[in-house]
């Protein structure tokens, strides 16, 4: 078969099956636009009602995650939500904080340990309470008939003994060491703690502690 029979083939295909085509009616067509548009609108229909419902049962869940929110409960009684609160919901007066981040302007030049213990305890404060404890020591003084007591035992404090038995009580508590004997912390066989029995004897801890300190 030539190239030429071969074009004229196929026009005469393209010729008999155009033959067989219907076309459609001017009605049939709107008719299908109608139910098309139709079809359309019941379409949307059916999907706002969906998103309607999608965003009823989210607010429902917002809600309910809302009223079974957890918390961590202090032994204050103070309540920590476990859940963070929604940035999108203004805060409260009374928990805006306006006064500024950092440390105040007395504790900015503390650096060291004892620094900022100073700053708490004062100067002033720690000679008060060895001028109330020493008053008190010497009313024991006067009382007492044990004349080696009153010259090992009964004598007045200084500041610098203050702060050496107010850091002895620190590091029992460091040490945990509230429920051990107190002769167990003076104790030289090894089982002590050498730093108790090098600052100052058991029995001047005992009478500062017991009788003379008047901290109130």
């Amino acid at each position: 078969m030539s190239y030429e029979e071969g074009q004229r083939r196929l026009l005469n295909l393209f010729d008999e099956a155009e033959s067989d085509f219907s076309v459609e009616s001017d009605s049939d067509i709107e008719i299908d636009n109608v139910s098309k548009r139709s079809y359309e609108s019941e379409t949307e229909q059916e999907l706002d009602a969906q998103d309607e419902v999608v965003e009823e049962s989210t607010e429902t869940a917002e809600y309910e995650s809302e009223g079974k929110r957890q918390y961590f409960t202090g032994k204050d009684g103070t309540k920590w939500s476990i859940m963070p609160e929604r940035s999108n919901v203004r805060t409260r007066s009374e928990n805006i904080i306006r006064e500024k981040q950092g440390v105040k302007k007395m504790g900015q030049n503390a650096k060291t340990v004892i620094e900022c213990w100073q700053l708490f305890f004062t100067d002033e404060m720690l000679h008060e309470i060895v001028i109330h404890t020493n008053s008190q020591i010497n009313l024991r003084r006067e009382q007492c008939q044990n004349s080696h007591a009153k010259k090992y035992v009964m004598f007045d404090i200084t500041v610098t003994e203050l702060k050496a038995f107010i850091c002895l009580l620190y590091l029992s508590g460091r040490l945990r060491s509230n429920k051990l004997n107190l002769k167990d912390l003076w104790r030289s066989d090894g089982s002590g703690v050498e730093i108790f029995r090098t600052t100052m004897t058991q029995q001047f801890l005992i009478s500062v502690h017991s009788k003379c300190l008047a901290i109130r």
